[in-house]
Protein backbone atom coordinates (compact mmCIF):
# COMPACT_ATOMS: atom_id res chain seq x y z
CA UNK A 1 0.00 0.00 0.00
CA UNK A 2 1.31 3.46 -0.91
CA UNK A 3 0.69 6.36 1.48
CA UNK A 4 1.84 9.94 1.79
CA UNK A 5 3.88 11.10 4.74
CA UNK A 6 3.22 14.41 6.42
CA UNK A 7 5.96 16.93 5.83
CA UNK A 8 6.73 20.51 6.71
CA UNK A 9 8.10 20.95 3.21
CA UNK A 10 6.03 21.70 0.13
CA UNK A 11 6.98 18.37 -1.46
CA UNK A 12 4.63 15.50 -0.54
CA UNK A 13 6.54 12.28 0.04
CA UNK A 14 4.95 9.03 -1.08
CA UNK A 15 6.26 5.72 0.18
CA UNK A 16 5.27 2.04 0.39
CA UNK A 17 4.04 1.49 3.93
CA UNK A 18 2.46 -1.87 4.70
CA UNK A 19 1.91 -5.29 3.21
CA UNK A 20 -1.42 -7.10 3.52
CA UNK A 21 -0.55 -8.87 6.77
CA UNK A 22 0.54 -5.64 8.46
CA UNK A 23 -2.64 -3.87 7.38
CA UNK A 24 -4.75 -6.70 8.76
CA UNK A 25 -2.95 -6.60 12.12
CA UNK A 26 -3.39 -2.82 12.43
CA UNK A 27 -7.06 -2.94 11.46
CA UNK A 28 -7.83 -5.84 13.79
CA UNK A 29 -6.20 -3.97 16.66
CA UNK A 30 -8.25 -0.84 16.04
CA UNK A 31 -11.47 -2.80 15.55
CA UNK A 32 -10.93 -4.47 18.91
CA UNK A 33 -9.74 -1.38 20.79
CA UNK A 34 -12.47 0.94 19.50
CA UNK A 35 -15.24 -1.70 19.47
CA UNK A 36 -16.14 -1.41 15.79
CA UNK A 37 -19.27 -3.29 14.70
CA UNK A 38 -21.41 -3.61 11.58
CA UNK A 39 -23.96 -1.28 13.19
CA UNK A 40 -21.53 1.65 13.10
CA UNK A 41 -21.87 4.55 10.67
CA UNK A 42 -18.79 6.73 10.21
CA UNK A 43 -18.70 10.08 8.44
CA UNK A 44 -15.57 10.27 6.26
CA UNK A 45 -14.18 13.74 5.51
CA UNK A 46 -10.44 13.09 5.12
CA UNK A 47 -8.20 12.55 2.06
CA UNK A 48 -7.49 8.96 1.02
CA UNK A 49 -3.72 9.22 0.85
CA UNK A 50 -2.58 8.62 4.43
CA UNK A 51 -3.15 6.22 7.31
CA UNK A 52 -5.82 8.31 9.05
CA UNK A 53 -8.06 8.44 5.99
CA UNK A 54 -7.36 4.98 4.55
CA UNK A 55 -6.90 2.67 7.55
CA UNK A 56 -8.71 4.29 10.48
CA UNK A 57 -11.70 5.70 8.62
CA UNK A 58 -12.17 3.36 5.67
CA UNK A 59 -10.60 -0.06 6.26
CA UNK A 60 -11.90 -0.42 9.82
CA UNK A 61 -15.57 0.01 8.88
CA UNK A 62 -15.10 -2.15 5.78
CA UNK A 63 -13.53 -4.88 7.93
CA UNK A 64 -16.65 -5.24 10.09
CA UNK A 65 -19.22 -4.43 7.39
CA UNK A 66 -20.10 -1.04 8.85
CA UNK A 67 -21.37 1.94 6.83
CA UNK A 68 -19.05 4.70 5.63
CA UNK A 69 -20.67 7.97 4.54
CA UNK A 70 -18.20 9.85 2.34
CA UNK A 71 -18.18 13.55 1.59
CA UNK A 72 -16.44 14.66 -1.63
CA UNK A 73 -14.71 17.44 0.30
CA UNK A 74 -14.75 18.98 3.73
CA UNK A 75 -17.56 21.41 4.44
CA UNK A 76 -18.33 22.46 8.00
CA UNK A 77 -21.98 22.92 7.10
CA UNK A 78 -22.27 19.47 5.50
CA UNK A 79 -20.51 17.80 8.42
CA UNK A 80 -22.88 19.37 10.95
CA UNK A 81 -25.85 18.41 8.80
CA UNK A 82 -24.70 14.79 8.78
CA UNK A 83 -23.89 14.67 12.49
CA UNK A 84 -27.35 15.81 13.57
CA UNK A 85 -29.40 14.37 10.69
CA UNK A 86 -32.53 12.43 11.64
CA UNK A 87 -32.60 10.20 8.55
CA UNK A 88 -30.67 6.99 7.96
CA UNK A 89 -27.82 6.29 7.92
CA UNK A 90 -27.29 8.22 11.15
CA UNK A 91 -23.65 8.84 12.03
CA UNK A 92 -22.36 7.42 15.32
CA UNK A 93 -18.58 7.57 14.71
CA UNK A 94 -16.56 10.61 13.68
CA UNK A 95 -12.81 11.13 13.29
CA UNK A 96 -10.95 14.24 12.16
CA UNK A 97 -7.82 16.33 12.54
CA UNK A 98 -7.65 19.27 14.98
CA UNK A 99 -8.01 21.81 12.16
CA UNK A 100 -11.36 20.31 11.17
CA UNK A 101 -12.61 20.43 14.75
CA UNK A 102 -11.53 24.06 14.89
CA UNK A 103 -13.52 24.82 11.71
CA UNK A 104 -16.56 23.00 13.07
CA UNK A 105 -16.40 25.01 16.30
CA UNK A 106 -16.09 28.22 14.30
CA UNK A 107 -19.16 27.32 12.21
CA UNK A 108 -21.08 26.35 15.35
CA UNK A 109 -20.33 29.68 17.05
CA UNK A 110 -21.43 31.62 13.97
CA UNK A 111 -24.61 29.74 13.07
CA UNK A 112 -25.94 27.90 16.12
CA UNK A 113 -26.46 30.80 18.51
CA UNK A 114 -29.88 29.98 19.91
CA UNK A 115 -29.81 28.09 23.24
CA UNK A 116 -32.49 25.61 22.18
CA UNK A 117 -30.48 24.74 19.04
CA UNK A 118 -27.32 24.32 21.09
CA UNK A 119 -29.17 22.05 23.53
CA UNK A 120 -30.51 19.99 20.64
CA UNK A 121 -27.04 19.53 19.10
CA UNK A 122 -25.50 18.52 22.39
CA UNK A 123 -28.29 16.05 23.12
CA UNK A 124 -28.09 14.43 19.68
CA UNK A 125 -24.29 14.14 19.72
CA UNK A 126 -24.16 12.82 23.25
CA UNK A 127 -26.93 10.26 22.82
CA UNK A 128 -26.32 9.07 19.25
CA UNK A 129 -22.57 9.30 18.64
CA UNK A 130 -20.49 6.74 20.51
CA UNK A 131 -16.97 7.76 19.46
CA UNK A 132 -15.20 10.93 18.33
CA UNK A 133 -11.47 10.80 17.60
CA UNK A 134 -8.79 13.40 16.93
CA UNK A 135 -5.42 12.60 15.39
CA UNK A 136 -2.67 13.37 12.86
CA UNK A 137 -1.60 16.45 14.86
CA UNK A 138 -1.48 17.61 18.47
CA UNK A 139 -4.91 18.63 19.74
CA UNK A 140 -4.87 22.02 21.51
CA UNK A 141 -6.57 21.74 24.88
CA UNK A 142 -8.91 24.72 24.22
CA UNK A 143 -10.34 22.84 21.21
CA UNK A 144 -10.77 19.66 23.26
CA UNK A 145 -12.56 21.58 26.02
CA UNK A 146 -14.77 23.59 23.67
CA UNK A 147 -15.75 20.46 21.73
CA UNK A 148 -16.71 18.79 25.00
CA UNK A 149 -18.92 21.78 25.85
CA UNK A 150 -20.64 21.64 22.46
CA UNK A 151 -21.14 17.89 22.05
CA UNK A 152 -20.59 16.29 25.45
CA UNK A 153 -17.68 14.28 23.97
CA UNK A 154 -14.10 14.28 25.21
CA UNK A 155 -12.19 13.59 22.01
CA UNK A 156 -10.17 10.38 21.96
CA UNK A 157 -6.58 11.21 21.03
CA UNK A 158 -4.30 8.60 19.50
CA UNK A 159 -0.90 8.44 17.82
CA UNK A 160 0.37 6.80 14.67
CA UNK A 161 2.83 7.22 11.82
CA UNK A 162 2.88 6.39 8.14
CA UNK A 163 5.82 4.08 8.82
CA UNK A 164 4.15 2.04 11.58
CA UNK A 165 0.40 2.64 11.40
CA UNK A 166 -1.42 3.20 14.69
CA UNK A 167 0.63 2.76 17.86
CA UNK A 168 -1.02 4.46 20.86
CA UNK A 169 -4.56 5.28 21.90
CA UNK A 170 -6.48 6.72 24.80
CA UNK A 171 -9.12 4.31 26.11
CA UNK A 172 -12.52 3.93 24.50
CA UNK A 173 -13.99 3.73 27.99
CA UNK A 174 -12.29 5.43 30.89
CA UNK A 175 -10.52 8.73 31.55
CA UNK A 176 -8.73 10.47 28.69
CA UNK A 177 -5.80 12.70 29.58
CA UNK A 178 -5.67 16.02 27.66
CA UNK A 179 -2.46 16.36 25.69
CA UNK A 180 -1.68 12.64 25.97
CA UNK A 181 -2.04 9.98 23.28
CA UNK A 182 -2.66 6.99 25.52
CA UNK A 183 -0.99 3.61 25.81
CA UNK A 184 0.25 1.05 23.26
CA UNK A 185 -2.40 -0.69 21.19
CA UNK A 186 -2.61 -4.52 21.24
CA UNK A 187 0.58 -6.08 19.89
CA UNK A 188 2.54 -2.80 20.04
CA UNK A 189 5.71 -2.28 22.08
CA UNK A 190 7.17 1.20 22.56
CA UNK A 191 10.52 2.58 23.63
CA UNK A 192 11.52 6.13 24.55
CA UNK A 193 15.18 6.84 23.82
CA UNK A 194 17.64 9.70 23.98
CA UNK A 195 19.08 10.79 20.65
CA UNK A 196 22.66 10.62 21.88
CA UNK A 197 25.69 8.50 21.02
CA UNK A 198 24.65 5.75 23.43
CA UNK A 199 20.93 5.77 22.51
CA UNK A 200 19.99 5.73 26.17
CA UNK A 201 16.64 4.03 26.83
CA UNK A 202 14.39 6.12 29.09
CA UNK A 203 11.44 3.73 29.25
CA UNK A 204 9.93 0.84 27.32
CA UNK A 205 6.88 -1.35 27.52
CA UNK A 206 3.49 -2.38 26.15
CA UNK A 207 -0.14 -1.99 27.12
CA UNK A 208 0.42 -4.08 30.28
CA UNK A 209 3.04 -1.81 31.79
CA UNK A 210 6.14 0.34 31.37
CA UNK A 211 9.60 -0.64 32.58
CA UNK A 212 12.16 2.01 33.48
CA UNK A 213 15.68 0.60 32.86
CA UNK A 214 17.89 0.10 35.92
CA UNK A 215 14.81 0.14 38.09
CA UNK A 216 12.80 -2.85 39.35
CA UNK A 217 9.61 -0.85 39.29
CA UNK A 218 7.02 -1.48 36.57
CA UNK A 219 4.56 1.34 35.96
CA UNK A 220 1.15 -0.16 35.34
CA UNK A 221 -0.97 1.44 32.62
Amino acid sequence: MMTNTKSSSIVVKCRPSFDLIQVCVIVQGLVSEWAWSRDDVILHTLPLHHVHGIVNKLMCPLWVGATCVMLPEFSAQKVWEQLIASKSPMVNVFMAVPTIYSKLIEYYDQHFTQPRVQDFIRAVCKERIRLMVSGSAALPQPILERWAEITGHVLLERYGMTEIGMALSNPLKGPRVPGAVGVPLPGVEVRIMMTNTTSTVIAEGNRKGTQVPNSPRILSV
